[in-house]
């Protein structure tokens, strides 16, 4: 990430501090789930302290919890609970909206 302008940052922050919420908010409310939910807490208690050279590495960590502790079954969608889908939307939507405005600021 090269040096960008406070705002360009502050949204990419602000951004990912709602996907987690997201994410947290979804999940079930089970003693499986309480280490994910910790691991996305002080992700997102971090990303605030986070130089802007390394907080894409935040995301990058929030992609790997979702991939080990939350896989979807990508050969039958109807297999998968109504919370992952809504979780994995939530992360799709934040992806392309982080996509949609690095390509508006090269």
């Amino acid at each position: 990430m090269e040096t960008q302008p406070y705002e360009v940052i502050a949204n990419y922050r602000l951004s990912l501090k709602h996907v987690i919420d997201n994410i947290v908010s979804h999940l079930p409310d089970t003693d499986e789930y309480r280490l994910v939910q910790g691991d996305l807490n002080d992700i997102k208690g971090s990303i605030y302290y986070k130089a802007p050279e390394v907080l894409t590495n935040s995301a990058y960590k929030v992609h790997d919890i979702l991939k080990k502790y939350l896989p979807l079954n990508t050969e039958d969608d109807t297999k998968n609970p109504q919370w992952l889908k809504n979780i994995r939307d939530g992360w799709n939507i934040f992806r392309e909206e982080i996509r949609d405005k690095s390509n508006k600021n090269p």
